[in-house]
Parts: C-alpha cells; structure tokens; sequence
C-alpha cells in the first residue's frame, strides 16, 4: 500500500493545529528548550515566512505544559519536569491595517481578554496600554504563584509602516517604548519572554529601558532555529523529495541539488551550516514546481524601495560587522535592510567580519526585477513558476 504523501505546514502558524493534524513538523524543540531555560528576554530576528510565529506558539505550548503535543519530539526526552506556566502571546500581524490606533486597540482588547480569563480587574485609572499591562503582569504572577510568559510576535510591524514619515516613526517609537519597557519593570514576575521580528531597531531606542534583552538573531548556537537544514530535509522531507524527483524524472540527489540552488542559502551567523528558505522549499515539494513563492507571497514596499535603489553587486564586495548587520535602516546604508529581511545573507566570515552574497536562484531573480514585486498580498498566479530544467542548474 503506497504511503500517503507528506501534509506540509504551509501557512500553518499553530504548533496545536499542526500536531494535532498530521502534518509533518521539523523538530527545533532541541533548541526550543535551550532557549526557553535561559531565564532572559530574548530577541530574535529573522525574514518573514521563515517560521517566526511557528516557533512561538510552539513555545507557548511548551510553557503551558501540554505535554502531550511533543510526544516522540527531542524535547519530550528533554525535559523531565514539566509545568504549566501563564502565558500572554500579543501578535502584531493581527492589528490589521498598520496605524497607532490599530494598535493601541489591539493591545487594550488582548489585555482585557488576559483580565478577564484570569478574573483580575485592572484598575480604571490605568489608561495607557503600557500601565495595563505592567499591572497585569504582576497580578496574574502574584495570583498564580509563579512568573508570567510573554511572547510578542513581529514586534517591528508598526515601525516598518512609518520610516518614511519622522512624524509618526517617532510616535509610534514612543508608544512601543512605553509598552516594551514593561518587560524590565515588571522583570520579576516575568518566568520567560521573547520579542520576534525582521528589523532590528536598537538604534531607534525603543528598547532603550529594556538592558535585559538578549539578541540572539545572530548567534551561532541558534543560527538553525528556523529554517530548514540540508539533513532535516533529509530527515523529514525524503519522501516529498522522492515524490517531486519522480514527477520531474530525476533521481534524488539530483532533485536536492535543484532545490538547494533555488531555495537554500540562508546563513545567519559565523556557524557555516545553511538553511533552505521552508516557505519555498514546502510549497515546491507539495505542488512539484519550482516557483518563487517567497518572492510572490508579497513583501514590505519599504524593501521594494531599497532594492529598487541598491547595486546589489556593490554591497558584495565589503566586509560588515555585526553590529553594521544589526544596524537600522538608512537609505545611505541598504545593507542592514536586505540582510535582515533576507535578500542578503552571510557568504564567509572572517575575525568578525562578515562577507555577504545573494542566498539563491529564487531571489537573485527578485534582485534583478525588484518593482513588480506584490506589495503586503497574497499573488494568486506565480508568474515565476516553472518546471525543473535540469540543464539550467549547477549541481552544488
């Protein structure tokens, strides 16, 4: 009886859902555990797509002690005690259109629902979002005896909105500052937390009260923790590729050749191992075509601008530091943009250094023709899509 093919997590943003639904899940809970036992709060940069929310709510689970959703996963071997923890998992991609209202609207209402399912009330005085959640954090601790988990997906939303207008950047910056600060305030009462987005905005200050925040976006030891590497492909993937090698009539090292030029790439650190880019290689594998859905799933019109106004080959031929990779963003310095959001990546390093390249075939065609790019959409038609050429690659 043939196996039934693989069901890809694609789009599926819930570690629940996924588990519970049978689809195939790449096993980071090795890394899950180191990070989640760090007793800090820690920042994690990484392109959109790439698995950022995933990760979060799969942290959030392990935090509630719902044990039972990691049976036969690394850290089920792990970890030997588990407990429950009160999590407030606050997702910036759910305030809709991006305006400081929206926001503010957003955080009242999720704090409100924290209220109400742990029947606190929060004192009427507090109006501010920041004030709200402070209280909150130090009255759900003190009601359930142990500290509070706090996760903040795609912290950066509000900000990428507004960096062409100083006016508003700066209000917005103000607001975020007042809310994030409240993870140093109420430092105490807080178990675990951890802030996930593209761009890394130190340089904006909004986390200036915040010096117990640990970047971790370059750090070698988790420079795999989203993203696909060559041997989970291997682990977790064989049969798709197998199925796609097949479809396209070649054989299985042949097939992961094609998919590594077009999808793999991804460097994040001073660790050489690299990672496929999992939007594009799992949507490749479930419809056996090489499109480039990364690229057409729609991007930020800040990004579009700076490639649109960047000689690409010029930013490969300098070495960057760390800290100039973690910079902001600056129309004199496209580079800190197009690395952190993934059309750039680490190519060597070197003392510190850091020599970049373009990761693949799928976005070197998006560097060469950035303007049709679909802005902040869904593109129902992949223009790009084709099938394998097998003369048309060089096998890696």
């Amino acid at each position: 009886m043939a196996q039934a093919p693989l069901k890809y997590p694609i789009g599926i943003q819930d570690f629940s859902k996924l588990r519970t639904n049978g689809y195939v899940y790449i096993d980071k809970t090795a890394l899950i555990y180191e990070i989640a036992n760090l007793d800090q709060c820690i920042f994690l940069s990484r392109p959109r797509r790439f698995g950022k929310s995933l990760l979060l709510t799969t942290i959030e689970e392990y935090f509630k002690g719902h044990k039972e959703l990691f049976a036969g996963l690394k850290v089920d071997s792990l970890e030997k005690d588990w407990k429950s923890y009160p999590v407030m998992h606050f997702d910036f991609n759910a305030t809709g259109n991006i305006n400081l209202s929206n926001i503010n609207d957003y955080l009242h209402d999720k704090l409100s629902a924290y209220a109400k399912q742990y029947g606190i009330e929060i004192s009427p005085i507090l109006k501010d979002a920041g004030a709200r959640f402070g209280n909150l954090i130090e009255q759900i601790s003190r009601q359930q005896g142990q500290g509070v988990v706090i996760l903040i997906d795609e912290y950066d939303k509000g900000l990428l909105a507004y960096l062409s207008d100083d006016k508003e950047l700066e209000k917005m910056q103000d607001f975020l500052r007042g809310f994030f600060s409240q993870l140093k305030a109420q430092d105490k009462y807080i178990r675990f937390a951890m802030l996930t987005g593209v761009a890394r905005f130190q340089h904006l200050s909004i986390f200036s009260d915040l010096n117990n925040l640990t970047d971790i976006s370059m750090d070698y030891r988790y420079a795999t923790i989203c993203g696909i590497t060559q041997a989970e492909a291997h682990e977790y993937l064989r049969d798709g590729i197998d199925r796609m090698a097949t479809a396209s009539g070649c054989g299985y090292d042949e097939m992961v050749g094609v998919l590594k030029q077009k999808y793999d790439g991804y460097r994040f650190s001073k660790a050489e191992e690299k990672v496929f880019n999992p939007f594009s290689l799992l949507n490749a594998l479930d419809k056996h075509e090489l499109g480039s859905y990364w690229v057409m799933s729609g991007t930020s019109k800040i990004f579009i601008e700076y490639l649109s106004q960047s000689n690409i080959s010029e930013l490969l031929t300098d070495w960057y530091s760390e800290k100039e990779l973690a910079g902001g963003y600056d129309n004199n310095d496209p580079v800190p943009c197009l690395y952190q959001a993934g059309f750039l990546t680490i190519f060597k390093e070197q003392s510190g250094f850091f020599l970049l390249s373009i990761p693949n075939d799928e976005i070197k065609e998006a560097v060469s023709h950035p303007i049709p790019f679909p802005i902040n959409q869904q593109s129902k038609s992949l223009s790009t899509t084709h099938t394998i050429d097998k003369w048309a690659y060089t096998k890696i």
